[in-house]
């Protein structure tokens, strides 16, 4: 006969459950090797000294705090709506903005580099100034399109409010 080792009670010796509470005899003896496990895994990080500060550290980006006089329209929810900034286009605009953005900034250096290659030359003034003026109102309509504006966000729903 085999005690029980939850109720005690006398079960036989090739018995795989208690007759009496159902238990698993299995189960239960796996059951109490995790918890020995997890309790030796326990003492182990209490008995471990602090962890060494780090040299580098890197800042800490904290969660955006909810406006404390704004409710969310579309929930109801009070004080859920934090300040944040989304994108004004689309994801296929945004990228026609960075096409645009980039060889502009080209063309500004290269006419700047031209201007100072050509000397006291007006042609080569005109062109240059020609060159960087394109690039520059290029420069500002591909930013214009990749931008972003500032919103309020509710926490809860995700409803974004204009902040305009």
């Amino acid at each position: 006969m085999t005690p029980c080792p939850k109720c005690g009670f006398e079960n036989d010796r090739d018995a795989i459950e208690c007759q009496r509470c159902g238990i698993i005899f299995e189960k239960y003896k796996m059951i109490q090797q995790r918890k020995a496990q997890q309790q030796a895994q326990k003492q182990k990080k209490e008995e471990a000294p602090p962890a060494p500060p780090e040299t580098e550290s890197f800042p800490v980006v904290p969660e955006p705090k909810p406006i404390p006089h704004l409710n969310c329209n579309a929930c109801g929810s009070k004080k859920t709506m934090a300040p944040t900034r989304i994108y004004r286009f689309s994801g296929i605009v945004q990228f026609i903005g960075r096409l645009i953005v980039i060889p502009s900034i080209c063309g500004v250096l290269f006419a700047f580099m031209f201007l100072t290659s050509a000397g006291a030359n007006p042609f080569a003034v005109g062109i240059a100034g020609f060159i960087a003026a394109g690039s520059l109102i290029s420069g500002l309509i591909g930013w214009l399109l990749i931008m972003k504006k500032k919103v309020f966000k509710c926490l809860s729903c995700g409803f974004i409010l204009d902040r305009d």
